[in-house]
């Protein structure tokens, strides 16, 4: 990059910042870049990967439904906590969204095919990138504009689920207040505003406002409330991770959980929490979705029978692992020599987390990404995409890129590539 493309990059930056309000990330997070799909090595189509990522939810929103069908000891044994069962087994059809908002990480291998390795199901993190960010971008890069049914899709699928979830209330979306809860960190409460902004533009609820998890309480009616601001809401739009919620306890030792599972406010997408555990790609078989294991030893099985050549080549995530912490592995792929592939090795983030170390891992073969090449310099990336369920089925949302180096997974500041 020369001194002139650099200042063009850095005005653009500005320009980005100045428009979206987005300042929770380094300015090396917005890249001022755009690719084709074509161009990442993928070979289809927007519409193609749009097909193709509707696709894979359906298939994934199978497995979620049969999920809510299991007993106590089915989920015990899948690893979802003890705490949370209740919650999913009794309580789900009293308060319950369903399963209607996710964003899906896929790996373009070498060969130019999307591999799924991740759902994200509970959080809303780079929504605004892949949507109305994406817009933004390529208008200040002046690039045609893209297709814009995907934030209708968005639209749709919040209004949708809160007209339904709605009807829990006994009351008319026009009279329900909608509390939007998120954790307490720059980023996420971004990402809820502009939810937020989305729902409130349209009008058809009294009142919709965010909240951290640290304001959130319950009154003597077991109602979810604002401790802040005292407001009561009668729908949550609640992206809290549920498996770190149920256990926190108040001065009175009274668990989130217990109240919680009291409660009868109605949870946008409440189902979230049974796709956010990575066991559930173990059962998932389908040509685009990278085969997923419970243990090395399986996986060491699988991959000495079908890819004997790269056998000793893996990952393991914990299960309710986020932000790529606790990922490790070996891996011998053509961009990394740093480490032989007899050796496990720290890919991202602390392995001294206890919460991480106790955790389950899933077992995944390692793919190696498409040689990307952004400003003469070697880059792994994960194409992300959103998809949104509306009264009329999934629907596709926006996607774009997470860049690293070559010897890193992307976390939560890896650099924003947009796709046109």
């Amino acid at each position: 990059m020369n001194y002139q493309d650099l200042l063009t990059t850095q005005d653009t930056q500005k320009q980005f910042v100045a428009q979206s309000g987005l300042d929770f990330a380094e300015p090396t997070y917005i890249s001022c870049v755009s690719k084709k799909l074509s161009e990442i090595g993928l070979q289809l189509t927007n519409n193609q990967f749009d097909g193709l990522a509707v696709d894979i939810i359906n298939l994934i929103d199978k497995k979620v439904e049969s999920i809510k069908k299991w007993q106590n000891q089915e989920l015990l044994d899948e690893c979802y906590p003890a705490d949370t069962i209740d919650l999913i087994t009794q309580n789900k059809l009293q308060f319950g969204g369903d399963f209607c908002y996710a964003r899906l990480s896929f790996i373009v291998d070498t060969n130019g095919k999307p591999n799924l390795i991740e759902i994200n199901a509970q959080t809303p993190s780079f929504n605004y990138e892949l949507e109305s960010g994406t817009d933004l971008m390529l208008d200040l890069l002046q690039k045609p504009a893209r297709n814009s049914q995907y934030i209708t899709n968005l639209t749709n699928c919040l209004m949708d689920n809160l007209v339904a979830l709605s009807q829990k209330t006994n009351k008319p979306l026009s009279e329900c207040k909608i509390g939007m809860m998120t954790c307490d960190s720059a980023e996420d409460l971004f990402e809820m505003k502009y939810l937020h902004s989305i729902v409130q533009s349209q009008k058809k609820c009294q009142q919709v406002s965010v909240f951290s998890n640290l304001e959130c309480d319950f009154d003597s009616d077991n109602r979810i409330f604002n401790s802040k601001t005292n407001d009561r809401y009668d729908i949550i739009f609640n992206w809290y991770p549920l498996e770190l919620a149920v256990g926190e306890r108040y001065p009175d030792g009274t668990s989130f959980g217990e109240l919680l599972a009291k409660s009868q406010t109605p949870i946008f997408n409440f189902d979230s929490f049974l796709a956010q555990n990575k066991y559930l790609l173990v059962d998932l078989k389908h040509p685009n979705i990278v085969p997923s294991f419970y243990t090395q030893e399986e996986l060491r099985e699988y991959l000495s029978t079908n890819i004997p050549t790269v056998q000793n080549n893996f990952v393991a995530k914990p299960i309710f692992g986020r932000q790529s912490l606790g990922i490790f592995g070996n891996n011998n792929s053509i961009h990394d020599n740093l480490h032989n592939n007899t050796q496990n090795h720290k890919m991202s983030g602390d392995l001294g987390d206890d919460y991480y170390n106790n955790q389950p891992y899933l077992y995944q073969p390692f793919v190696d990404s498409y040689p990307l090449i952004i400003n003469k310099n070697l880059h792994n990336f994960v194409l992300e995409k959103f998809v949104y369920k509306t009264k009329t089925g999934w629907t596709p949302g926006g996607h774009g890129l997470r860049v690293n180096s070559p010897d890193t997974f992307t976390n939560d500041i890896s650099p924003w590539v947009v796709i046109e």
